[in-house]
């Protein structure tokens, strides 16, 4: 329910926070309910501060919600204790990240020497992007990326995946280019014997 445009008159902006929720659910807000050509007047019951704060916690937790609360970026995991806070903000899911936006070219500030770390990454798309992210965003744009091969493990990363604290030992490299085998030369065809004789064309294969 409180995933953005569900309850009616909750979300006004692309944001909310603790009090929002806690005037919303007071017991004498009244939404406007669209019905049929006209808005009816609705009164939305009264929550109990506890019910509000484990609704909110459950969202994060689901992926419904992202909570950001100073360096805090929380999404798609348990949300600790003591979140939210009066200061915390809480929004939709940031967009998915495509794999090409990690690679040096576009993302110059994570990489040095065709080198980088998941946590620079991380930093470097939060600061592109003028928030922290969460980390399960920034870990499928890295996972994609590997899978696409746009980006390899060094020789001394950690383990991958993995959960933010371990970031910073996960090592990512461009990788190098890979050359190409040399082809054996085709050996010349045998001698035609005198009287034989010979023909060449190219068959499809449902001519076969």
């Amino acid at each position: 329910l409180l995933a953005p445009n569900v309850l009616p008159s909750l979300w006004n902006s692309d944001t909310i926070c603790l009090t929002d929720l806690r005037n919303y659910f007071s017991g004498s807000f009244t939404a406007r309910v669209l019905v049929d050509n006209y808005e009816e007047p609705v009164r939305i019951p009264k929550v109990d501060d506890p019910v509000i704060i484990g609704a909110v916690q459950e969202a994060v937790k689901n992926g419904l919600l992202w909570l950001t609360d100073g360096p805090a970026s929380l999404l798609d995991e348990e949300v600790p204790t003591g979140y939210p806070t009066e200061s915390s903000v809480l929004q939709a899911p940031p967009d998915p990240i495509p794999p090409l936006d990690i690679i040096p070219d576009n993302l110059p500030n994570a990489w040095s020497d065709n080198a980088s770390t998941a946590l620079t990454v991380a930093s470097a798309l939060s600061s592109v992007r003028g928030k922290t992210l969460p980390w399960v965003t920034v870990r499928r744009a890295i996972d994609d990326a590997l899978k696409m091969r746009l980006v390899e493990r060094g020789e001394d990363s950690g383990p991958w995946p993995c959960e933010f604290p371990e970031a910073s030992k996960v090592t990512l490299q461009i990788p190098s280019q890979v050359v190409p085998p040399v082809e054996p030369p085709v050996p010349p065809p045998p001698p035609v014997a005198p009287g034989t004789l010979v023909a060449q064309a190219e068959l499809r294969p449902d001519e076969i």
